[in-house]
């Protein structure tokens, strides 16, 4: 009898290539082939190391919410704060002595200054993109945000990406951002995703998408492995 193969999934992850190796990597090991298709281009901003820097001696730390404020900063000799583990790992790569990670979303990163921290110590420096999803706003503390990149929509999607959409190949999306998600919804909003599971993480992208026909939308607080590998 002829052993049956089966076949593999396949998920369309939209984030830039730069931080999409690792999570096709971890797919991957559970079982779910990665197509990488960026709907946003990160351009870091010339000289943001020494923007940053007068702002540096009257803060006690620096807070960043994505692993591109980090890039576009390179070292400085400040304690950092990061939102997630994938913001901490690039700020340890590039240098940071003391890294502290919440572990989580924007609003568990507010907690976790304001459990840990003191505004007696200084102000915080916040380095960002030109858009953020949610406002950071610890009670008490002095934040001063100084946007170090952008994100611009791509112009138009590859020629792969497009059949893919029309032979409804992919049984997975993951989106990161609430922007990525709306640039998603302009290029691929004509397409049919009756068989394809959505994965977000928030109810902002989620609700972005919204009319697109997704067989399931799945609001994560984080795509964390094991939760992921649960689901698909």
């Amino acid at each position: 009898m002829k052993k049956m193969v089966k076949e593999k999934k396949l998920a369309l992850v939209t984030r830039p290539y730069i931080d999409s190796k690792k999570f096709e990597e971890d797919l991957a090991k559970i079982g779910v082939e990665s197509f990488i298709e960026p709907f946003l281009e990160i351009q870091f901003y010339q000289n943001a190391n020494k923007v940053i820097r007068p702002y540096l001696d009257s803060c006690q730390l620096m807070v960043a919410t994505s692993a591109n404020a980090v890039r576009a900063v390179g070292y400085t000799k400040k304690d950092i704060v990061a939102v997630g583990e994938k913001t901490a790992q690039v700020a340890k790569e590039l240098g940071f002595e003391k890294v502290f990670s919440s572990k989580g979303n924007v609003e568990n990163l507010k907690k976790y200054i304001e459990k840990n921290f003191s505004p007696r110590g200084g102000g915080l420096l916040y380095i960002s993109g030109d858009i953020i999803a949610n406002d950071l706003k610890p009670e008490g503390f002095k934040l001063t945000r100084v946007v170090v990149y952008s994100s611009m929509p791509v112009k138009k999607i590859s020629s792969k990406c497009k059949k893919y959409f029309e032979d409804k190949k992919f049984d997975y999306v993951f989106l990161f951002s609430k922007r990525t998600a709306e640039v998603f919804a302009e290029h691929a909003g004509k397409y049919d995703f009756k068989n394809t599971t959505c994965f977000c993480l928030s109810e902002n992208i989620k609700y972005v998408i919204s009319k697109l026909n997704f067989k399931e939308v799945i609001v994560l607080e984080n795509f964390d492995m094991k939760n992921i590998a649960n689901l698909v």
